[in-house]
């Protein structure tokens, strides 16, 4: 994050993160920034700001939607809980908590999560932090996902030094946006149709 800061120092980021972020320490320096975050809290790995939610006497608000499926869209929200239990010279980082479920026609639970965050929270805004928060999710298992075991095969060993990760990457894209361009004019469609799946137009261009 310090060179994303040493980088843009202008820019201000709303971080969208996973629950290993979810730490004082990192937490902290998102703030001095004056940075935004948006993370997933766990009732077993972040204990005490579930169990300040509970002893802490702070009312929970609560929202409640319908979606066209008859889906219930149920959000619980408190604000300025302490993420962890501090002494009495640590600072504190005070956190807000969102707690969502959405359910089916049944009272089945479809999908449930959480997440801490620095941003106000209010009946206003709920729905659409925890639709930023779910964001993560498909970016995360759709797009890395796809280019992973949909005919792209990038994984994570591109090297972990120097310039040739960028290289290697720059080079292996490249060769991926190969049967997009013939997508491109008159002559593109036919070719596509003739070669068949972009994932058999990667495999045979590799001969190329």
């Amino acid at each position: 994050m310090q060179k994303l800061r040493t980088e843009f120092p202008k820019r201000n980021f709303c971080i969208l993160a996973d629950n290993l972020l979810a730490v004082d320490p990192i937490l902290s320096v998102i703030e001095s920034f004056s940075w935004k975050y948006i993370v997933t809290a766990k009732s077993d790995r972040n204990k005490e700001v579930f169990l300040c939610l509970n002893t802490s006497g702070k009312q929970k608000q609560q929202l409640e939607r319908l979606d066209s499926k008859g889906h219930l869209h149920r959000y619980e929200w408190t604000q300025n809980l302490p993420l962890k239990q501090y002494s009495k010279t640590e600072k504190q980082v005070l956190t807000n908590l969102v707690v969502y479920q959405e359910l089916s026609l049944e009272g089945e639970i479809l999908y449930q999560s959480s997440w801490v965050t620095n941003l106000p929270v209010d009946k206003w805004n709920v729905t659409l932090l925890a639709s930023a928060a779910r964001a993560r999710f498909g970016i995360e298992n759709r797009n890395f996902n796809e280019q992973k075991n949909l005919g792209f095969h990038i994984e994570h060993n591109f090297g972990h030094s120097g310039n040739l990760p960028n290289v290697f990457l720059v080079l292996h894209k490249s060769h991926n946006y190969f049967p997009f361009y013939l997508s491109i004019g008159n002559w593109g469609p036919l070719t596509l149709r003739e070669s068949g799946a972009v994932e058999d137009i990667l495999n045979n261009s590799r001969s190329l």
